[in-house]
């Protein structure tokens, strides 16, 4: 089932500033793309019932990097991450 991601960008002050929202993960990492093309502040998705942040990506002054992790639990109830890159 697809989620709904809300997407912000921390702005020079560290406050989170609301950038929109997607439907579905992949939309989530391909939308955050946009803003990180016009700014140095981190950019990152959540799923808001869960505050989850679901992407992240840092600018840094080489090149950018997008993190997003699919997080389950395993049957043994521990949180384990899995890397979707």
């Amino acid at each position: 089932m697809e989620r709904d991601y809300d997407l912000f960008e921390r702005s020079q002050y560290n406050s989170p500033v609301w950038r929109g929202s997607v439907h579905g993960l992949e939309n989530a990492g391909r939308k955050l793309r946009e803003p990180a093309k016009r700014t140095t502040n981190e950019c990152f998705a959540i799923y808001s019932p869960t505050r989850q942040i679901v992407a992240l990506l840092h600018h840094f002054p080489i090149r950018r990097s997008l993190v997003v992790y699919n997080c389950r639990r395993s049957s043994d109830l521990r949180l384990v991450r899995g890397s979707l890159e």
